[in-house]
């Protein structure tokens, strides 16, 4: 009878072995990490920015009432507009446009459409960065100082469809947690055309239990007028079993790479 020591498995059963350890590792991490949702209304679905034309629903300009969780911050250029260039699209104004004190603006090229993630149609917040700009602020509430905090949002752009385009323009968002400013990716806007979705993440160290979120339209260009679009926005804090899991799954990516080698 063979009583010796059972042989080491094969270089690829090992590699499958500790490939599905170190997998099933991070997809546990990455559907936990961010658990801890801080914003309120965040899809921007609970509003009353809307206005009724020709039968036809329009999102409207945001004020400090319509929509909830979310308020105005100050005037940053044309500010004796007699309301705010901040919109409320909702899945149809990339087609039919947004509703300004009465007058519909269309956007070109139906704008980037509304986005789709998850199996879920967002609400989006589009502002035109030259035109009766105002940040849109959130007080946030609950955080840890000395925490650090994960602020994902998708952003596009477009340009509206009144007859005064000017020529491409590029354009992001100034991002404010408390004392820190992050911007998020420039987006390089087509004259007449868009960009897509695409999502941010951006860091942030918590330095006081409450703290103010700010997203302000920033356009340098003079390309004209340059709409900024967000939507799905979320703050989060990786969870401590999430980074246990995460880091296991690093290690077992690591210990089979040396396996391998040897």
């Amino acid at each position: 009878m063979d009583i010796s020591a059972p042989k080491l498995r094969s270089k690829p059963a090992l590699r499958r072995v500790f490939a599905a350890i170190a997998a099933t590792a991070l997809a546990t991490a990455s559907s936990a990490a961010f658990a801890s949702p801080l914003i309120t209304n965040g899809n921007f679905a609970a509003t009353s920015a809307t206005a009724v034309i020709g039968g036809t629903t329009y999102g409207t300009s945001i004020n400090n009432t319509n929509l909830t969780g979310w308020s105005l911050g100050t005037c940053t250029s044309n500010c004796t507009a007699p309301a705010s260039f901040d919109f409320l699209f909702l899945p149809n104004s990339y087609a039919n446009g947004v509703d300004y004190q009465g007058t519909v603006i269309p956007m070109y090229s139906s704008g980037p459409g509304a986005l789709v993630t998850g199996g879920t149609t967002y609400n989006a917040i589009g502002v035109d960065a030259a035109n009766a700009t105002y940040a849109l602020n959130q007080t946030v509430t609950n955080l840890t100082v000395g925490d650090t905090y994960f602020l994902t949002f998708y952003q596009a752009s477009t340009q509206a469809n009144g007859g005064a385009e000017t020529g491409p323009f590029t354009g992001h968002w100034g991002v404010t947690l408390g004392s820190q400013t992050l911007n998020s990716a420039t987006m390089n806007n087509p004259y007449q055309g868009n960009t897509g979705w695409v999502q941010q993440t951006l860091q942030f160290t918590a330095t006081s239990a409450s703290e103010t979120l700010s997203f302000l339209a920033t356009s340098p260009s003079t390309g004209q007028p340059p709409f900024l679009l967000l939507a799905d926005v979320s703050l989060a804090v990786p969870e401590p079993d999430s980074l246990v899991m995460l880091a296991a799954g690093l290690g077992g990516l690591l210990l089979l790479r040396r396996r391998l080698r040897a």
